[in-house]
């Protein structure tokens, strides 16, 4: 039965096709950014089930587009920050699935200090 999901087509080898889902790369980028000191998960990306919330992903041609909304800690210095950011998903998404990302667009939607991380105010 065919997923409505849309996939990317890896590999077309002798034994059949590897196919993998827009959605496991939004989370392969999600558990990338996770792993960066400074930035705040989309509220709506937290725990397992949610990790590619907030992250948009299209795939053409094994081409990867990323487009990630976060909020960032106040105090971080934002060119090298989200250098660190694009790199880091650029590698894993590469590493992991052998496709090619052409963009890590990056949306900055707000910025918090530890003292408010738990009242969630921006």
């Amino acid at each position: 039965m065919e997923s409505e999901r849309p996939v990317s087509v890896l590999q077309n080898q002798q034994i059949g096709q590897v196919k993998i889902a827009d959605e496991v790369v939004a989370i392969i980028v999600g558990l990338a950014i996770n792993e960066v000191d400074g930035i705040y998960a989309d509220e709506r990306r937290k725990g397992k089930k949610n990790l590619g919330k907030g992250i948009h992903i299209q795939i053409a041609d094994n081409l990867v587009i990323c487009d990630i909304d976060f909020v960032i800690r106040y105090g971080v210095k934002i060119p090298e920050f989200t250098n660190q950011i694009q790199q880091k998903v650029k590698n894993a998404v590469e590493n992991m699935t052998g496709l090619e990302v052409q963009e890590v667009n990056l949306h900055i939607t707000g910025v918090r200090s530890d003292k408010n991380e738990d009242d969630g105010a921006n």
